[in-house]
């Protein structure tokens, strides 16, 4: 048991001692007086100083400062130097002032009034730095320019990590380059690199584009960037938003990713998808998953979905053309519309509408080989129907009035169907009712051209021409005896009944 306590004892001493070593402070390097033409001793009882005066030289760590004046406080391990202040440590690092103050214990230097750091990629100018010798950094707190072979930065605060050349700003940061300016709260740049890294809101400025994120970075060098958090790139008429935004300056191919909208301000429409990219030698922007295109009218928003929505710019008259293919569908208040390929005219304003297009004006739904929208002063205009046209109204569940011919024109006013002329080998289809809907017969007719007259987007009135042929069965009878024109097919489970229906594939399986 003795021996126990003994090695225990034993044990406690020794990493007493240990302690108290760890607490005791490293020696301090002496400052080396390297050269002074004036070298004068002052002593009491409370300093001991040394004043050196005319081309002073000193040394302390490898570090040499020069000045015209110096005052060593030997006592407590600090001196001051004036005038033509200059430190040199290693072959590339400078930092000049008009006054030093430097503490040998933490190698702390405070330059002040007129101050200049430079190394072999920049050069830093303030009214006062801190540099610390030991760790090679320097931050300032008054405002600094700092410039190198590319840019020209400013800010109130900075950071300055000589080893890894990084550079830290905060409050009215600007990075001045040939082709833009950066305003920004928080920057971070690498000297080497030439890469500034966004800390926070952060707004550039080019010759006719303007960019904004809150983080991401910018190569000075590579002329590439990444924009993050509520990003946006204006330029011209055009906004582009995302939550992560590439940019290559050298192609001007850019690539966005996450809640992608794409403002077109001079034509009023946006599109939207969860990817885009922006190849600049093709003038082309693809955008997919969830493709959206919005078109806004005065009193209506056109919103159309397909798998890929393709932007071709005519960079002469810098008009647009928007493709949409595969499985579209639009949705507006007005009407509605489904087909396989789409295009959009932005010098037009013209919707051209192909592979099986089908389109729904409340009760009543329209076909044709293809079909033109015309749009005018953000309203629609005028429909070409091209080949095969076939427009189909709903009466009842079981009775439909139908007109079908080679091509259908038709006109709108304040976005509703108004008139409609059909032509070539014009059929028709049309129930008779009386003020009370009662029923009274069919109209069974064929002519060279067909005039409709529309109220609310119904037919309100029909006008035939050329000695029209026709029958009228009666009201006993007309259920029978072809009630449906040949190619009648009605596709009412197609049509998206609200907005969410035109991003679900197949829609009449949903209404089953």
């Amino acid at each position: 048991m003795q021996l126990m306590k003994t090695l225990t004892y034993f044990i406690l001493i020794i990493l007493l001692l240990a302690v108290n070593l760890q607490g005791i402070a490293q020696p301090i390097k002496k400052l080396k007086i390297i050269q002074a033409d004036y070298l004068e001793g002052i002593e009491n009882r409370q300093e001991k100083i040394k004043k050196l005066i005319g081309h002073v030289i000193l040394e302390h760590e490898g570090a040499l400062m020069h000045c015209d004046s110096a005052y060593h406080f030997e006592n407590r391990n600090y001196f001051e130097a004036y005038n033509n202040v200059r430190i040199i440590q290693g072959s590339d690092f400078s930092l000049t002032g008009n006054f030093l103050h430097y503490n040998l214990e933490n190698k702390i230097a405070e330059v002040d009034r007129n101050v200049v750091l430079s190394d072999k990629d920049m050069t830093l100018s303030t009214p006062h730095l801190t540099y610390n010798m030991e760790n090679k950094t320097a931050y300032y707190t008054r405002g600094a320019t700092i410039v190198d072979s590319a840019n020209t930065l400013t800010s109130r605060y900075g950071t300055y990590y000589s080893s890894s050349k990084d550079m830290y700003f905060k409050l009215n940061v600007v990075l001045e380059n040939p082709d833009f300016t950066l305003h920004a709260d928080s920057l971070r740049y690498n000297t080497n690199t030439r890469i500034a890294t966004f800390l926070g809101p952060t707004k550039i400025n080019g010759e006719d584009t303007e960019i904004y994120c809150e983080a991401g970075w910018y190569n000075t060098n590579a002329k590439k960037a990444v924009f993050q958090i509520n990003a946006y790139v204006f330029s011209k008429s055009r906004k582009i938003f995302g939550d992560r935004l590439f940019y290559d300056e050298n192609t001007g191919d850019a690539h966005a990713n996450g809640r992608v909208r794409i403002l077109e301000e001079n034509d009023n429409t946006e599109i939207a998808g969860n990817k885009s990219f922006h190849d600049e030698q093709k003038n082309t922007t693809w955008i997919t998953d969830s493709a959206l295109f919005i078109k806004y009218l005065d009193d209506d928003t056109l919103f159309m979905h397909s798998d890929t929505l393709k932007i071709i710019k005519n960079p002469e008259t810098d008009d647009d053309v928007v493709l949409a293919y595969f499985k579209v569908k639009l949705f507006s208040s007005n009407f509605k519309l489904k087909c396989d390929s789409l295009s959009y005219q932005t010098l037009d304003s013209s919707f051209l509408i192909y592979e099986d297009p089908v389109l729904w004006f409340d009760s009543s739904q329209i076909t044709g080989e293809f079909i033109q929208i015309f749009t005018r002063n953000q309203k629609l205009d005028k429909m070409d129907v091209k080949s095969s046209s076939f427009m189909i109204e709903m009466v009842d569940t079981s009775r439909f009035n139908q007109i079908k011919g080679r091509d259908l024109v038709a006109y709108f006013a304040n976005n509703d169907l108004n008139t409609i002329f059909v032509e070539g080998n014009a059929e028709s289809v049309y129930y008779l009712q009386d003020k009370n809907k009662k029923y009274m017969g069919r109209n069974n007719i064929q002519s060279s051209t067909i005039h409709i007259k529309m109220k609310d987007n119904k037919i309100s009135e029909i006008q035939f021409n050329l000695e029209p042929e026709g029958i009228v069965h009666p009201a006993k009878s007309m259920d029978s005896n072809d009630p449906f024109l040949k190619g009648f097919i009605w596709r009412q489970s197609e049509k998206p009944e609200q907005l969410e229906d035109i991003f679900i594939r197949n829609i009449s399986v949903l209404k089953e």
